[in-house]
């Protein structure tokens, strides 16, 4: 019986914290592509930083401009942070809760559009946030305070948030 594998959207988190490193080893099966098709939410330069920190030498990303270009038998990565952000390892800083929150947004745009068909959240501290990130968003929407969290069945409408 043949199956339409699922675009599981993936949002990076704190990118100063261990969710590249989650990613990473998470993924790292590649018999998890004969199910599902991973998309990254967050950035290439920043998840090379890590791959190289972790000492992850056998781990690639497909590079894609929109979900629907995903590539079903690769790990794919839409870049929707800045690409001159700073990584700073263990710290709180203001870029690190931007760069979560802008991608969480995006990745919730594309399950809202049916882009994707479910969205796995990985830590992100948007608690160091002090001044509103509507600008440095690329393709920012406000979101509701809460844990974004959605079903994997397909005909799912909207995303469930819990406050």
């Amino acid at each position: 019986m043949k199956f339409e594998k699922i675009k599981i959207g993936i949002s990076h988190g704190d990118i100063n914290g261990i969710g590249y490193e989650i990613i990473f080893k998470s993924l790292s099966d590649a018999r998890i592509l004969d199910y599902c098709t991973p998309i990254i939410y967050g950035s290439s330069k920043v998840a090379a930083y890590h791959r190289k920190a972790l000492n992850i030498n056998n781990f690639s990303l497909n590079n894609i401009k929109d979900a629907n270009d995903a590539y079903a038998k690769r790990v794919n990565i839409i870049n929707c942070i800045d690409d001159n952000i700073r990584v700073e390892l263990g710290k709180l800083t203001q870029s690190a809760g931007e760069s979560s929150y802008c991608a969480v947004s995006q990745a919730v745009s594309d399950l809202k559009k049916r882009k994707i068909d479910a969205l796995l959240t990985v830590g992100g501290n948007t608690g160091v946030l002090s001044t509103p990130i509507q600008a440095s968003c690329k393709n920012c929407e406000r979101l509701p305070k809460g844990i974004i969290s959605c079903s994997l069945e397909r005909e799912a409408t909207e995303p469930n948030v819990v406050s």
